[in-house]
C-alpha cells in the first residue's frame, strides 16, 4: 500500500496520469485482476499442475501394483518357513543316522544328540563332534557281546565289565 501511496503524492491522479506514474514505477509495482488469472502466470501455473497431475498418476499406478504385496510377502515367509522346517529336520535325520551309524545305544542316541549338536561350531561340523565325544565317553555305545574272543577263556565270547565282576563277587571264574 505504501508504493501506492508515493505514487499519488498528496494529491488525486486522473486515471490516465495514474496509467503514467505506474509505467515510471516499472517492476516494483505490478497490479493484476484477480478475477482474469493473471496475477500467476498462467504457463507457470498450468506446468506445474501438468507436473502435479503426472506424479498423482504415477503414484496411484505404484500403489496399484503393489497392493498385493502384503499377501506375496506373507506367502514368502510361509514358504520360507515350511521350507527352513523341512531342510531342519531333514538335518536331523542326517544327525541320527550318523549316531545310529557310531552304534550309539539307542536308549542314549537323543542325548548324545543334544549333547554333540552343542558342540558344532564353524571350526567343527557334527561328524568330528561326534566322533570325539564318543571317544571321550564310550559308555553311550552298545555292547559288543560276542564279537571278540577270549583266547585265555578257551575261546569262550569276551565278558562284559560287568559279567567279569558278578562272576568275581559270585566266586566263578
Amino acid at each position: 500500500m505504501e508504493e501506492l501511496k508515493s505514487l499519488f503524492g498528496e494529491g488525486s491522479l486522473s486515471y490516465d496520469e495514474f496509467e503514467q506514474k505506474l509505467g515510471e514505477a516499472g517492476e516494483t509495482i505490478k497490479l493484476a485482476n484477480l478475477k482474469s488469472g493473471n496475477y500467476v502466470d498462467k504457463a507457470k501455473f498450468e506446468k506445474v499442475e501438468k507436473s502435479l497431475n503426472d506424479y498423482q498418476t504415477k503414484y496411484t499406478a505404484l500403489q496399484e501394483s503393489t497392493k498385493d504385496f502384503e499377501q506375496v510377502k506373507a506367502s514368502y515367509d510361509d514358504i520360507t518357513s515350511k521350507y527352513n522346517d523341512l531342510l531342519k529336520k531333514q538335518d536331523e535325520t542326517e544327525k541320527m543316522s550318523l549316531i545310529n551309524g557310531a552304534n550309539v545305544n539307542p536308549k542314549f542316541a537323543e542325548f548324545v544328540y543334544s549333547k554333540v549338536a552343542s558342540q558344532v561350531s564353524d571350526s567343527k561340523d557334527f561328524k568330528t563332534a561326534l566322533d570325539g565325544y564318543l571317544k571321550e565317553n564310550p559308555e553311550f555305545l552298545k555292547e559288543k557281546k560276542g564279537t571278540f574272543v577270549d583266547l585265555q577263556n578257551g575261546g569262550q565270547p569276551t565278558k562284559s565289565g560287568n559279567e567279569k565282576m558278578n562272576d568275581l563277587i559270585r566266586g566263578r571264574k
